[in-house]
């Protein structure tokens, strides 16, 4: 059973049950950095599974293309299209497509926490808090000695739109044009001919002219 705490444990509430048991480990090595517009080939991350119980496997284009093999690598969310099984729990990940969904402002270190993003083990909880509180999640098992307990501060990066990108200006007969091409927090699709869907309540900008 899983609860809810915005108060430091005070109160409580109920937010369903767990699912199937996830893929977790640790990243062993220090990628680095790569754009989200290529297939990264030149990367492979290392990870240490949390036992040799756990598995990954290869994903295919169109696998890739249904949301295969998602993944939260320190604060990057990706996908990798090849698994290769260098030892007991030991994985080396490549074909990568990195920083999806507007991620990838941070490096990915070694050391950092690797969570497969399956839609059978992955329990979505709607949090009604503003950015910068504490939220504590407890899961409390049949024959639980002590629950299992954790916090995360809530930093908003859900809710925040995605800044723009193809940023581009122009001068001409004395008048500057600006352009850009929008992002989404939910259409993060690659569709040719198509902008991305708007679902903020309104599209509004904020532009800086320096120099």
């Amino acid at each position: 059973a899983l609860h809810t705490s915005l108060d430091n444990g005070a109160r409580w509430v109920p937010a369903g049950a767990t699912r199937a048991p996830g893929v977790l480990g640790i990243v062993t090595n220090a990628p680095g950095a790569a754009a989200g517009t290529l297939v990264d080939r030149r990367h492979t991350i290392e990870v240490s599974l949390l036992h040799a119980g756990m598995a990954l496997a290869d994903a295919d284009p169109a696998a890739l293309d249904r949301g295969a093999n998602l993944a939260a690598v320190g604060n990057e969310v990706l996908q990798f299209g090849r698994a290769l099984q260098t030892g007991p729990a030991q994985w080396r990940l490549s074909a990568l497509r990195r920083a999806l969904f507007g991620t990838a402002a941070e490096p990915i270190g070694s050391g950092s926490a690797f969570v497969l993003l399956d839609g059978n083990t992955v329990v979505s909880i709607p949090i009604d808090a503003a950015p910068g509180g504490v939220l504590r999640v407890m899961a409390n098992g049949v024959g639980d000695d002590v629950p299992a307990e954790t916090a995360q501060v809530l930093t908003g990066r859900s809710v925040l739109p995605p800044a723009p990108v193809r940023l581009d200006a122009r001068i001409a007969e004395e008048t500057l044009y600006c352009t850009w091409r929008r992002r989404s927090r939910s259409d993060w699709r690659w569709r040719d001919g198509v902008d991305a869907a708007l679902i903020e309540e309104r599209e509004r900008y904020r532009l800086v002219i320096t120099g």
